[in-house]
């Protein structure tokens, strides 16, 4: 039994764990699950409110209460104010969110605070839209904006979040952050001009960084109730030039260089290969270097040569009208493809019809899907990695190879040195080879920094082949 000194603690240890039960934070049981999203439904200082620059605190109440927890990122990150005139401090207050700046407001700014729809209540419903409003410590609101897009140049692609500034005269910031679609906009801006400039802050030290993706737009001006559109491209900085990463045969007299760095898409070609030879015997010669996109137009002139060259032997047999067409010749108005390219070249013939061009990083010729893009939206191209080679003839599987290129410059302006490309071709192609180890320069260091490269394809006949060394 028990004795009475040992009862009176054991009750109360229950009474503690019961009141701790009580405190815990948790969704009340019963009644049907909360699906709705907070909803902001006041703010302080009021919208297009005028009021003297002082340490007020704004302040954003919410129609229930609110998790300390975001969605993403950090509750600082969740209030952006613009400009940026001193560090932001958001706390968490039950149903609302109060925002101070270091050093309080400034006096003749109009601000403008922005709430990311990363807020959520307790039973994790996130707010569904982005809110903004504005007020002033003296100017006017001019009813004004610059908006507009951010995209990848490698990949043609908008980039979401990412910051936005519009760098004033007096370098004073004003900032934005792209959506989901890379768009962004800035409202009720100062008159003058602005020098717009976007990175992502992954790091979170307020600065653009070499591993972060970032871009310069044009300097614009901008009146009182002009809206200003533009758009730039942002991509990872790259200090390193172009090399050789392989060397693949897509077909006996057609070889495909692939570059650890998306090449530009306007340079010219022209002279590019210095020569090629192999370790022994005869080498045919390079007949024209291509583009990426270049070989895509051509390949697909060359099916549609093709595709009318069988219809209309089909049409004469079924009609027994006429005989069919000396090979090699296309049907009357019909492209004969690049001055200089043979029609006939094993290339494009063995290439399966595609449904359109090819996008960045996949094998010359293949299919892709219906919504690649070809051009960036201010109308430069997309960039590639590759080059294609057109042979005067057929090379020979299981031989070594080399290529000799002159400077060749990448998407981000670095020009290669002069080098020289050794590769071996496999026996059978539908058998992949192990790279030629021994040829490598154990000097030649891959180029890891900055732009994205496409991944490896194993597709097709095409296999790896070699590296770039510097002569």
């Amino acid at each position: 039994m028990l004795s009475s000194r040992l009862l009176l603690p054991l009750g109360a240890a229950a009474l503690t764990a019961a009141v701790a039960a009580c405190a815990r934070e948790a969704a009340p049981s019963g009644g049907p699950a909360d699906r709705r999203p907070p909803v902001i439904v006041a703010v302080r200082p009021d919208t297009f409110a005028r009021l003297e620059a002082d340490d007020a605190t704004i302040r954003i109440e919410f129609d229930e209460t609110i998790s300390e927890n975001v969605a993403s990122g950090t509750l600082d990150q969740a209030v952006a104010v613009s400009p940026q005139t001193g560090e932001v401090d958001v706390q968490h207050k039950g149903n609302a969110l109060e925002v101070k700046i270091e050093g309080g407001l400034r006096s003749g700014v109009v601000y403008r605070i922005t709430v990311a729809p990363v807020v959520q209540d307790r039973f994790n419903n996130t707010m569904l839209d982005p809110f903004e409003w504005v007020f002033s410590t003296g100017p006017d609101f001019q009813r004004n904006a610059i908006a507009g897009e951010v995209w990848d140049r490698v990949t043609g692609e908008p980039v979401p979040s990412m910051s936005v500034f519009a760098l004033s005269e007096d370098s004073v910031p004003y900032v934005a952050r792209t959506d989901s679609l890379g768009l962004f906009v800035m409202r009720y801006l100062p008159l003058g001009r602005y020098r717009l400039r976007s990175y992502d802050d992954r790091n979170l030290n307020g600065e653009p960084d070499p591993f972060e993706m970032q871009g310069e737009g044009e300097e614009r001006a901008l009146g009182a109730v002009d809206t200003v559109l533009t758009s730039f491209w942002v991509m990872i900085p790259d200090t390193t030039p172009p090399q050789l990463a392989r060397g693949e045969k897509v077909d006996s007299t057609t070889v495909r260089l692939v570059f650890d760095d998306p090449l530009d898409p306007e340079q010219s070609l022209e002279g590019l290969v210095r020569g090629m030879y192999r370790d022994s015997g005869d080498t045919p010669g390079v007949l024209r270097a291509l583009h990426a996109w270049e070989y895509r137009a051509y390949a697909d002139s060359v099916r549609e040569v093709r595709a009318a060259e069988a219809e209309a032997e089909r049409a004469a047999e079924a009609e027994a009208a006429a005989e069919p067409s000396a090979a090699g010749e296309p049907p009357p108005g019909l492209p004969p493809g690049p001055p200089g390219v043979p029609l006939d070249t094993a290339a494009a013939a063995a290439a399966e019809p595609a449904a359109g061009p090819t996008p960045p990083g996949t094998r010359p010729g293949a299919r892709q899907p219906p919504e690649a893009r070809e051009f960036l939206p201010d109308g430069q191209r997309i960039p590639d990695p590759e080059l294609v080679l057109l042979l005067r003839g057929p090379i020979e599987g299981g031989a070594l190879y080399t290529v000799l290129l002159n400077p060749l410059r990448n998407v981000a302006g670095i020009v290669s040195e002069e080098g020289e490309g050794v590769y071996r071709l496999p026996e059978d192609p539908q058998r992949p080879e192990p790279a030629d180890s021994a040829a490598a320069d154990s000097t030649a260091v891959p180029d890891t920094a900055g732009v994205r490269t496409a991944p490896p394809d194993t597709g097709g006949v095409a296999r790896p082949l070699g590296v770039l060394r510097r002569r």
